[in-house]
């Protein structure tokens, strides 16, 4: 009995650390997705190899929108909740059949944004659009080839701006020389 009894101990205390680290794995799953912005900007942007300079410049840039967009929201009084009450009506109106600025609108109005906070939120809407035409900028012609299309959605021919913009610079050194 005394044999069985200090076999179960032995096994008790081998298998406890083994479930303390699988708590703690998934734990760490969960707070992983709850990074910062930037590491989350970063993230979608983890296939284009960015350099170290080029991560430091992305990061900046966030900072500065980041900075921006907290003093238009506190000057319109956009409060968490509200965001996150504008959240859940965007979802709850995610399968409507209503499109457009007829969606925006039925959104806003359902979460309570007044005047002033709809055009706060266009604001940070397009502070962040800017931020992510200049991310791109700073890329490479083959680190634009790999941005995801759903970074640059909205940011109406980022792409093609920036191909351009490169091309453009490419002429004029050969122009020069």
């Amino acid at each position: 009995m005394s044999k069985f009894c200090l076999s179960l101990f032995v096994v008790t205390l081998l298998i406890s650390p083994c479930l303390a680290d699988e708590d703690s794995e998934k734990k760490k799953r969960g707070q992983r997705n709850r990074g910062n912005a930037a590491t989350q900007l970063l993230t979608q942007l983890k296939d284009l190899n960015l350099t170290d300079d080029q991560v430091a410049k992305v990061k900046e840039l966030h900072k500065e929108s980041l900075g921006k967009a907290k003093e238009i929201r506190e000057t319109a009084g956009i409060t968490p909740e509200l965001v996150k009450k504008r959240a859940e009506v965007q979802k709850k109106l995610r399968g409507s059949d209503k499109k457009g600025k007829e969606l925006l609108n039925l959104i806003n109005s359902e979460a309570g944004y007044n005047k002033e906070q709809i055009e706060a939120t266009a604001k940070i809407n397009a502070l962040r659009l800017e931020m992510k035409k200049k991310v791109v900028a700073l890329c490479s012609d083959e680190q634009k080839a790999k941005i995801p299309a759903n970074f640059i959605r909205g940011t109406k021919n980022a792409k093609k701006d920036a191909a351009e913009k490169t091309s453009t610079k490419k002429k004029n050194r050969k122009q020069s020389s």
